[in-house]
């Protein structure tokens, strides 16, 4: 399966039954975490996998974009990304009216390349453009986060519907 991105670039999409492997020793923690609760079938959960965190209060490489230094990674990559009061708007949802599925993948369904993401700031912070080393950064491979399951099942409404509204909002 695979989905449109905004430059209409063709990426896998990665549903929460799909498999998962995780390079980053706070994945590996993560999922350890998902493994031991659901070896304990006695009781119900629900895990909500969040995508990148934001808010003005943060914003990875900020930074090095307002020092003018390049950032670790390709600008290419795809960021898959949720507001900060989105998130918790949700999961204070999941507590009161569980979800169906023991697993549902948060964001805000609008994934963007890291250049325009920086690129945002760096116009909405009057910073010089973002610069990128091209290396170093993740060896995954870009993913689209499917929120089917989340927007069938969360109400609303998104207060930030996007990266461009929430920093927006905050900046």
């Amino acid at each position: 399966d695979a989905a449109a991105t905004a430059d209409s670039m063709p990426v896998p999409t990665l549903a929460e039954d799909a498999p998962l492997a995780a390079e980053r020793p706070g994945a590996r923690a993560s999922l350890a975490c998902e493994k031991n609760l659901a070896e304990q079938s006695a009781i119900s959960y629900s895990i909500f996998r969040l995508a990148g965190i934001y808010s003005l209060d943060r914003i990875p490489n900020l930074a090095a974009l307002r020092a003018g230094q390049p950032m670790t990674g390709s600008g290419d990559g795809l960021l898959n990304l949720i507001h900060v009061t989105d998130a918790a708007a949700i999961l204070a949802f999941g507590s009161r009216q569980p979800p169906p599925w023991n697993v549902v993948n948060v964001s805000d369904g609008n994934p963007v390349r890291r250049c325009e993401f920086y690129d945002f700031l760096a116009q909405r912070y009057k910073c010089p453009p973002p610069k990128f080393t091209e290396e170093g950064g993740r060896s995954s491979p870009d993913k689209f986060i499917d929120t089917g399951r989340l927007t069938r099942w969360f109400p609303g409404p998104w207060r930030f519907p996007d990266y461009r509204v929430g920093l927006a909002a905050d900046v």
